[in-house]
């Protein structure tokens, strides 16, 4: 029996198997045609796919992966340009899968980017509402209707637009898809705002407790660990809710600002031990945390000071993890610089007797302060563009490598 005989056997058995498989299904199978939309355009595939992320973005949805197509045939020996985007967004995937988990075979959804054989650029998906169908749920159903207008309002703001029949004159219809994402943004940038304040408040007890608002043994236990308990709570409920994503940036802006204050670190220190920096800070900020200033420090309360160090680190990073949006990773260096300014004239170079900007004490007090925070914003934005990191997640798409 040759080799093909017997593949045509194999393949014969799988499909009578799941045909007396599928007689246990047959009172809800459902005959549907997909409803296949691909539009043409004469802009360049580079052009095109780029403004396929955009628009995706701009209409609450993110993308999820990127498969190059053309690049995994290449081993074939064809040559194409092709690449297939998964899209989708974590609370429509949820609001799917509340009512059939079945739905994840369709989402997230496929959109297609391809050129022919002359060259020309394709978009290319099916409507959801088609593919859907098959569920016969209401909800379902109309989660789909909203896909299916996001997917026109695409369609309408992008470079397809001079090919598709209506013009460029008519405006996109109204999507309710959209009023329900802006719903959702105005909440996650209320849970943002809230994140941010609960962050900032272990880096700014220090200048708080030297500026006479308490002491920094009492702010720790008024202050400082409740509002990291509450951040810790936070970052639990929200990688069990729909605002996943801002989970993801306190974890990537926490373990980033963490590791970004062993650069800061290496400068700062190496500036104290040549003489630059008026005393250990970590040191200091241990006594104080332990309320043992006249005392001296301990092996104690030297590891709690420089816990408390990195846990600002990682205070700050969350902080800009959280507020910057858009904003590009390399941001994180002016931020890092603005920090160390901000020093400079808080209430803390007054409590160590060298005044504003270091005046008191020498020029290389305050070039000491800013090499160092200068090296904490660039190992943070070089960390933050790491694998493992999301990066700028946009407020309406959240590129995270997260199913549904």
């Amino acid at each position: 029996m040759n080799s093909t005989s017997s593949f045509r056997k194999i393949i014969l058995g799988a499909v009578v198997s799941v045909a007396s498989l599928g007689l246990s299904f047959a009172a809800s199978n459902t005959s549907f045609s997909g409803d296949r939309v691909t539009v043409s355009s004469d802009k360049s595939f580079e052009d095109v796919s780029s403004a396929v992320k955009s628009l995706v973005a701009k209409n609450g949805m993110m993308v999820m992966a990127e498969v190059d197509q053309g690049k995994m045939l290449s081993m074939t020996g064809l040559s194409l340009k092709a690449t297939l985007f998964i899209i989708g967004n974590p609370t429509v995937g949820k609001q799917l899968f509340e009512q059939d988990h079945g739905a994840g075979l369709y989402v997230p959804l496929r959109v297609f980017v391809y050129t022919d054989a002359a060259g020309k650029t394709f978009v290319s998906y099916d409507r959801p509402s088609a593919i859907l169908a098959q569920f016969r749920n209401e909800k379902i159903g109309m989660v789909a209707q909203m896909l299916d207008q996001t997917g026109r309002s695409c369609q309408y703001g992008g470079p397809l637009r001079p090919s598709l029949p209506w013009g460029a004159a008519q405006a996109p219809p109204h999507s309710s898809w959209r009023h329900f994402m802006q719903k959702n943004i105005r909440a996650s940038l209320a849970l943002r705002g809230s994140l941010i304040v609960i962050a900032a408040v272990a880096p700014t007890a220090f200048p708080s407790a030297l500026a006479g608002f308490g002491t920094l043994h009492g702010l720790a236990f008024s202050a400082i660990l409740p509002a990291a308990v509450v951040l810790g709570i936070a970052w639990i409920l929200l990688r069990r809710s729909g605002f996943h994503e801002l989970a993801v940036l306190i974890r990537n802006g926490a373990i980033a600002g963490a590791l970004a204050t062993i650069a800061l670190e290496a400068v700062r220190y190496t500036g104290f031990r040549m003489g630059f920096m008026p005393g250990n800070l970590p040191e200091l900020m241990g006594v104080l945390l332990f309320d043992r200033f006249a005392l001296g420090p301990t092996t104690a309360s030297t590891v709690a000071g420089f816990a408390y160090h990195f846990w600002n680190g990682a205070c700050f990073g969350i902080v800009f993890a959280l507020g910057r949006f858009r904003l590009p990773n390399w941001w994180a260096i002016p931020y890092g610089i603005a920090i160390g300014v901000g020093f400079l004239v808080s209430p803390v170079v007054q409590g160590l007797g060298v005044g504003l900007f270091g005046v008191n004490f020498g020029w290389h007090f305050a070039a000491t302060v800013l090499a160092a925070h200068l090296a904490f914003g660039a190992a943070m934005a070089s960390l933050l563009g790491r694998n493992w990191a999301l990066g700028a997640v946009p407020m309406q798409c959240y590129r995270a490598r997260q199913s549904y």
